[in-house]
């Protein structure tokens, strides 16, 4: 079995990501509008409902403008964060794949985890190398490992 070439990965904020939580955001702001709509007169419930709908809005924006913003960069056994404070290897795993955007978890060495949002448009040449790599295997190095990797060679 032949391993994923060495790539690197810009990991932007993800528009995807704000959409979606914009979207669910309007929905409670629907369903909040719908229930002031059949109350005859707005009480503290109503009133306690639309703070909190005002403070996760706030924080669903905060949250998006806080999101990691580096590279990625596979090469051949681990997965490497890089960003404007820090160097770290670590692993990754996908936990949402739709072809064109994907969900990882980034767990660097003694760090807490990074959710990133991947997306085909940050980089098209490289996102099928991407997907190459996030779905192979690390590369084993060493005895049986070798020699499985010769007979892959001989045979066709």
């Amino acid at each position: 079995m032949y391993s994923a070439p060495a790539v690197s990965y810009p990991v932007r904020r993800s528009r995807v990501q704000l959409y979606a939580t914009a979207g669910l955001w309007l929905a409670g702001l629907c369903v909040w509008l719908l229930w002031l709509q059949g109350v005859d007169v707005a009480g503290w419930r109503q009133v306690l409902t639309l703070a909190v709908l005002m403070v996760t809005g706030v924080a669903t924006i905060l949250t998006w403008r806080q999101t990691p913003v580096g590279h990625l960069r596979w090469d051949l056994s681990t997965w490497v964060w890089t960003d404007n404070d820090s160097i770290a290897a670590g692993t990754l795993a996908v936990h949402l794949d739709f072809q064109t955007v994907l969900l990882v978890k980034y767990v660097g060495d003694g760090d807490s985890p990074h959710w990133l949002w991947l997306e085909r448009q940050a980089d098209p040449g490289q996102w099928l190398p991407l997907r190459r790599a996030l779905y192979a295997r690390p590369r084993a190095t060493g005895g049986a490992a070798s020699a499985s990797l010769a007979v892959d060679a001989v045979l066709p």
